[in-house]
C-alpha cells in the first residue's frame, strides 16, 4: 500500500504540476507552477533566495538553537551543513534550509551510497531521484516517503561549491492539500549573484 501511494504521488507531481522544456539534457529545465497567492515575500539566506508558503512560523531563539545543534552535529549527516533557517506550519509540515559547507562540488556524492543512507535515516523503503534545472540552476531532488510523511529534498546548485539543501517535510495525510504550496515555493528558488 505504501509503495502504491508513493508512486501515485510521485507520478502526479511529475505529470500534473510541472513541465520540462528539454528531456534530452542531463539537467532538463523543470518548470514548477508558481502561485504567489500561496507564498510569502521572497527571503534571502546567504546567496539563496526563495519564498516560503504562507502561514509558516520561523523557528527562532532556543527552539532554533536546539534544532541547529542536533541538525549540524548529527551522526546521520552525509554532508557538513549550516542550518540557515527552519519553518513550521501548525499541521506538522516543516521546511529546513541549509548551506552545504563542503569544499568540493557535491554532485558526484549524490550516488547510491547517499540514497541508501537517506532511505535508512528516513525509515523508508525507497527514494526517487530526479535531476533538473530550477531557475537555471542544477538541482538534484529526492522524494522519499515513509508511513508518516513525504520528504522533498532538493540539492540546489549542485555543480557549484555554493550548494544548498532545501528540505520540505509534509505529513502523508496532508500531501494532496499542501502539494501546490510546496511546488509554488520550489518555483521561487534562485541564487543571488
Amino acid at each position: 500500500m505504501r509503495k502504491t501511494t508513493f508512486l501515485i504521488i510521485f507520478f502526479s507531481l511529475q505529470n500534473l504540476n510541472c513541465s520540462t522544456n528539454d528531456n534530452s539534457a542531463e539537467f532538463p529545465e523543470l518548470i514548477f507552477k508558481r502561485n504567489n497567492a500561496l507564498l510569502s515575500s521572497t527571503l534571502t539566506f546567504t546567496n539563496l533566495a526563495l519564498s516560503i508558503p504562507l502561514d509558516y512560523e520561523q523557528l527562532t531563539g532556543e527552539k532554533f538553537s536546539d534544532l541547529e545543534k542536533k541538525f549540524e552535529s548529527g551522526d546521520n549527516n552525509f554532508f557538513n551543513v549550516d542550518l540557515l533557517s527552519a519553518y513550521q506550519y501548525s499541521n506538522g509540515q516543516v521546511i529546513f534550509i541549509s548551506k552545504i559547507l563542503e569544499t568540493e562540488k557535491i554532485y558526484s556524492l549524490l550516488n547510491e551510497d547517499y540514497e541508501s543512507g537517506l532511505i535508512e535515516i528516513l525509515n523508508a523503503s525507497k527514494t526517487e531521484k530526479g535531476q533538473f534545472l530550477v531557475n537555471g540552476q542544477e538541482t538534484v531532488q529526492y522524494i522519499t516517503a515513509n508511513d508518516s510523511f513525504i520528504n522533498y529534498r532538493l540539492f540546489y546548485n549542485v555543480k557549484s561549491k555554493n550548494s544548498y539543501i532545501i528540505d520540505y517535510f509534509v505529513p502523508l495525510k496532508l500531501f494532496a492539500k499542501l502539494q501546490s504550496s510546496l511546488e509554488a515555493s520550489i518555483s521561487t528558488i534562485t541564487i543571488n549573484k
